[in-house]
């Protein structure tokens, strides 16, 4: 059997946050169309705000690296393990 080949993009947070703003525009208008009994698939709100949590997580934990990446530049490394005696 053929092996298949599992390719993640890394995508920019400017991507993400774009991807971001049109589930959340989408979601809104799956509850408006909800509300007024069009919406043929009532699954697709629970789906949205799933893909909107994934999308959170994802810019959440690209702020944190970048926050600690920064905190352990800003810290000064000790050149040796010993102490100076005075």
């Amino acid at each position: 059997m053929a092996d298949k080949k599992v390719t993640t993009v890394k995508k920019q947070p400017g991507t993400l946050q774009e991807q971001l703003l049109s589930k959340q525009l989408d979601l809104i208008e799956a509850k408006k169309s909800l509300a007024a009994g069009e919406l043929q698939n009532p699954r697709a709100i629970k789906n949205l705000k799933k893909d909107i949590a994934r999308l959170l997580t994802k810019l959440n934990s690209n702020k944190g690296k970048g926050a600690a990446e920064a905190a352990d530049s800003a810290e000064p490394k000790p050149t040796s393990g010993k102490k100076e005696e005075k």
